[in-house]
């Protein structure tokens, strides 16, 4: 269950890793070393199979991972250390993250064990969400030209900015994850500047902390992703500071 599970995930969201945090998350009731490299495998094999097929049926078929149009952007060999600075900070903020939910999981487990305890909880966290969404598009509404939009017009919401522009922290306030994620990779130039961008990677990796674990039907893989996009997209925006032009 938990091999076909991961290979799933993996054709659909050509994701080999994706699919094995899945089944760890998702559908694994045990795990083990030998497992991870079960399913590891099966992940990979269903992956090159789909890559086959498509490459054989698709004339045009470019590769699995295609979030936007990136024609004619590439790097540089000077920015190769900066890449590896991100990985290297990258992984102590998860080691971080996972030692944080560790303790936020010991004290749930010994003194949130009533079921009572576990429904208020869900509760106290939907309610601290909202409240501090809310208070974050209020004080810190960070006003954009409506030209400026990434072209989706629906989310351009007005909030306490002036006529003809949007909150872009109160469009990305009343987004998903997913929605978010998917709006920092189309965007030809960041809807966000550096303080919104800040304070969105400081809010939502609290938040995925803080949820992680909770009596809820809830998953830690999208607000990775998307924490990881946003820290992505603060070294960018560093880099553009420290370097323009370049």
């Amino acid at each position: 269950v938990s091999c076909g599970a991961a290979a799933g995930l993996a054709v659909a969201f050509g994701a080999p890793v994706g699919g094995v945090l899945f089944s760890l998350e998702e559908a694994a009731s045990f795990w083990n070393q030998s497992l991870t490299w079960r399913i590891f495998f099966t992940s990979m094999i269903s992956n090159f199979v789909l890559d086959v097929l498509s490459r054989y049926y698709d004339k045009n078929y470019t590769g699995l991972t295609n979030f936007s149009d990136i024609s004619g952007i590439g790097f540089e060999l000077a920015e190769i250390p900066v890449f590896l600075i991100v990985g290297a900070i990258g992984g102590l903020l998860g080691a971080l993250f996972n030692y944080t939910n560790y303790h936020v999981t010991v004290y749930r487990l010994t003194w949130l064990r009533a079921k009572w305890t576990r429904v208020l909880e869900a509760i106290v966290i939907t309610m601290f969400t909202a409240t501090l969404l809310f208070m974050m598009a209020y004080f810190h509404p960070h006003c954009v030209p409506i030209d400026a939009n990434t072209g989706e017009s629906e989310l351009a919401i007005t909030g306490l900015c002036e006529p003809g522009s949007f909150s872009a922290t109160a469009a990305t306030a009343t987004q998903t994850p997913e929605g978010i994620v998917r709006r920092i990779f189309r965007s030809k130039t960041s809807a966000f500047d550096l303080p919104t961008q800040i304070i969105l990677w400081l809010v939502y990796s609290a938040l995925a902390c803080w949820t992680c674990g909770v009596g809820v039907a809830s998953g830690v893989f999208i607000p990775s992703l998307l924490c990881g996009a946003l820290w992505g997209l603060i070294v960018s925006s560093l880099c553009h500071m420290i370097f323009p032009g370049q």
